[in-house]
């Protein structure tokens, strides 16, 4: 069992939690008594915003050391799952694409012979007809 415990002691995630604790109560303890802080009696901490700003900075240089790589790795993964995802739908569409301009170009080709033969074996008109209605254009085009 102490093993065990000793094991999740020296792990990483222990460490940097405790590391973080131990950060989070100096700032809290710097916050409230670093406007005690003195040499000679010049208060060099007396300023909100200068401890503030210390503070501050502090917790960047911690976030950038314990997090800028973990932050950058996320990154690189979502943009990589994206690029792929981006890829394969662009595969998708292009596929697509293709086998409609096919589809579309054959049935175009065959579309024009079709109304080519149709043109070569039906006889058409060369007049038009017209007249009033009952005036027998249906018939004669029939009979002729």
């Amino acid at each position: 069992m102490f093993k065990k415990i000793f094991d999740f002691v020296k792990s990483r995630l222990f460490i940097t939690a405790f590391l973080l604790c131990c950060i989070f109560l100096l700032s809290i303890l710097f916050w409230f008594w670093g406007s005690l802080v003195a040499f000679n009696d010049i208060y060099i901490f007396s300023s909100s915003f200068l401890r503030f700003s210390i503070i501050l900075i502090i917790w960047l240089i911690v976030f950038l050391f314990f997090l800028l790589k973990p932050i950058i790795n996320f990154i690189s993964s979502l943009k990589s799952e994206k690029r792929l995802k981006f890829k394969v739908l662009k595969k998708e569409a292009d596929e697509f694409i293709y086998k409609s301009k096919r589809n579309f170009f054959l049935s175009l080709k065959d579309a024009k012979e079709t109304w080519k033969n149709d043109l070569k074996t039906k006889n058409l008109p060369l007049i038009i007809i017209i007249g009033n209605e009952g005036a027998g254009k249906s018939t004669f085009i029939n009979y002729s």
